[in-house]
């Protein structure tokens, strides 16, 4: 996710391969939405900013 968004893919279409490779969501469905994608790559913990 994180490699196709530093390679110019937005989070609507990486929400689109993960939807059609099957990838499921923590809930166990397989239905990305674009929202989802930003949150996951604007967390700051699993982008590895987080401070403690």
């Amino acid at each position: 996710m994180y490699n196709d968004y530093l390679n110019g893919k937005g989070p609507n279409w990486i929400a689109k391969e993960l939807q059609k490779e099957k990838v499921p969501k923590w809930e166990s469905t397989y239905k990305w939405y674009e929202s989802s994608i930003r949150k996951i790559l604007n967390n700051e913990k699993y982008k590895g900013d987080a401070f403690l």
